[in-house]
């Protein structure tokens, strides 16, 4: 079946596009969702117009996007997960569940598949997740996964901490042999 889109529909075609689907794919999904019309001779008129609509669409998605990506870029998130006394969480943090924790942070609708996580996680730690908004829009978030009961602590804040009680230790250290 031939049908002209109205809007961008990922991975198969742009707004304004005339594409041949198949016909249970344009009947039950292309058409009831209003993502694209058959194309038939009015609509072919129209082909135009809705190219340069979609187009201005387009242009402001992907401006949203950016802009997510740049307030999502380096974002420290914790989640709070059960976990045994050797790190092992009872049960894993999916991307499911850091999408709804970066939804809450942003206020923005984060959906699980933008979520590029390897494998679930299992373990207590930091991890660089890669957070996909858009083809070419890629964030990097980092996760702190700690168990439930704990205070959440961050390795760089705990390197400066170790960095800046160790030169106490040190100065004090200094202090003492020179006072003997």
């Amino acid at each position: 079946m031939k049908v002209v889109f109205l809007e961008d529909v990922q991975g198969v075609a742009n707004g304004g596009e005339i594409k041949e689907v198949k016909n249970g794919f344009a009947r039950n999904y292309l058409i009831p969702k209003k993502l694209a019309i058959p194309a038939t001779q009015n609509s072919m008129q129209r082909v135009q117009k809705l190219t340069k609509q979609a187009e201005e669409k387009r242009i402001k998605v992907i401006a949203n996007f950016k802009a997510l990506t740049e307030e999502l870029d380096g974002m420290q998130i914790s989640i709070e997960s059960r976990a045994g006394a050797n790190g092992k969480l009872f049960g894993s943090v999916t991307d499911t569940i850091i999408a709804q924790k970066l939804s809450e942070l942003t206020e923005k609708d984060i959906h699980r598949r933008m979520i590029q996580a390897k494998d679930t996680i299992r373990e207590t730690g930091i991890y660089n997740i890669p957070v996909n908004l858009y083809p070419e829009l890629t964030a990097t978030i980092k996760l702190l996964v700690h168990a439930t009961g704990t205070e959440p602590i961050w390795e760089d804040a705990a390197e400066i901490e170790g960095k800046e009680d160790a030169a106490e230790a040190k100065s004090a250290k200094e202090e003492s042999s020179q006072s003997i």
